[in-house]
């Protein structure tokens, strides 16, 4: 329900790293609704945090995905600051937090 499609190919997903929240312990903090569509959060980790990430509906199909800061390029093009690769079960599990946050 919430996570976004992976586009890229099963070959380079292997490729992946994916972050350890359980190793890391990580916290969603500071949550705030930035509109309807966009929910701004930190995700707080042992000895670092990754600020300004954002829970982003798609228009179409309504599902929601974690989307990371981005810096538009010379050319007009956004572009990501860092990736942080997230298991499902994990992304679901920040997005349900952050849900329950804004609902109270």
């Amino acid at each position: 329900m919430y996570s976004r499609k992976n586009t890229q190919n099963e070959k380079d997903t292997n490729k992946r790293v994916y972050f350890n929240m359980a190793e890391n312990r990580a916290v969603v903090t500071n949550v705030r609704k930035i509109n309807d569509r966009c929910i701004g959060f930190t995700l707080k980790c042992s000895g670092f945090s990754f600020y300004n990430l954002r829970a982003v509906q798609y228009n179409k199909s309504g599902d929601w995905f974690i989307s990371v800061p981005a810096t538009k390029g010379k050319d007009g093009k956004y572009y990501d600051n860092y990736g942080l690769y997230l298991r499902e079960e994990d992304q679901n599990s920040i997005l349900d937090t952050v849900f329950k946050t804004i609902v109270g």
